[in-house]
């Protein structure tokens, strides 16, 4: 388990979140929108680290093992359950049910992830892929949060139904597929650093509906937040900060994914740079996925 102070120094690389009616936010460690998110989250994991929590917090050691986290354990009997929702419980509680969106939520959408790619037999080499990816989760802490993908209301207003969509794949190259769009995202993503966009995005590859996560800090990626217009002394009633008041909207630029081998769960490995012009404006950005190692096809 990583320590708060490490969550910290992850967020400070490059991602880019603007507050709207004031610009871009150097640093969402110490912005005053989004300092306060950031401190709780950064209390989660340090909570792990305090022996008063531990017994709550931490599994039971295995032979020859150190105890793991219950937000990152593998659930495999009603003890895993009960021992995870008790954990779930306590750390929830502490924000009164605002802050669910914690970093053991990662967890939980890998696994469902892992779940459908099994149920869709889905290749074995895909399969350990989205294995590896939730170990590393559990191994890291590394932050992953959920984007349903659904086209914001502008969009599911447009005249022509085809442009009732989210994301667009503009072409597909030999690395794999290149992507670009924009979508209504949830209170989390400038605390995270890898966002799971679901199909409800409604682009379609190969005739299936597509998801896939991707990075926050992926160039040509841009997540515009509230701007802080409250006074009042409490950080966590400020606008960027308050999880029940928080609306953000993620513009994906060149979103590149690597699609290799064949069936319903496509996998991915580093594509080569690209470049495709960011949701609404004409400039030009290219991306590398740099952490995300597939992309799922669901039939």
């Amino acid at each position: 388990m990583r320590t708060g102070a490490e969550y910290r120094e992850a967020l400070r690389d490059g991602r880019r979140v603007w507050v709207m009616g004031e610009g871009w936010v150097e640093d969402v460690t110490t912005h005053p929108a989004t300092r306060a998110m950031v401190e709780e989250y950064a209390a989660w994991y340090d909570r792990h680290l305090d022996p008063e929590w531990q017994d709550l917090l931490l599994a039971p050691a295995k032979a020859g093992a150190e105890r793991v986290p219950w937000g990152y354990v593998l659930p495999k009997s009603p003890e895993d359950l009960i021992g995870m929702g008790r954990s779930f419980a306590k750390t929830i509680f502490l924000s009164a049910g605002n802050i669910t969106h914690t970093p053991a939520y990662g967890n939980l959408i890998q696994l469902g992830v892992l779940t459908a790619a099994q149920a869709h037999d889905a290749p074995d080499e895909q399969i350990a892929e989205a294995k590896a990816y939730r170990e590393g989760i559990a191994r890291t802490g590394r932050f992953l949060t959920y984007c349903g993908g659904a086209p914001i209301i502008g969009q599911r207003m447009h005249p022509d139904p085809k442009q009732r969509v989210s994301l667009h794949l503009v072409r597909e190259i030999d690395a794999g597929v290149v992507i670009r769009g924009r979508l209504g995202m949830h209170t989390s993503p400038p605390y995270v650093e890898d966002v799971y966009i679901g199909a409800l995005s409604r682009l379609e590859i190969g005739g299936h509906p597509a998801s896939f996560i991707v990075p926050v800090n992926a160039p040509g990626g841009h997540h515009p937040v509230p701007q802080d217009r409250d006074a009042r002394p409490e950080p966590l009633r400020r606008p960027a900060s308050a999880a029940v008041m928080t609306s953000s909207m993620a513009r994906c630029g060149s979103t590149t994914c690597s699609s290799r081998g064949s069936g319903s769960f496509l996998s991915t490995r580093r594509p080569r740079r690209s470049r495709a012009g960011c949701a609404g404006t004409t400039s030009t950005a290219g991306w590398q996925r740099r952490s995300s190692p597939w992309v799922s096809l669901w039939p």
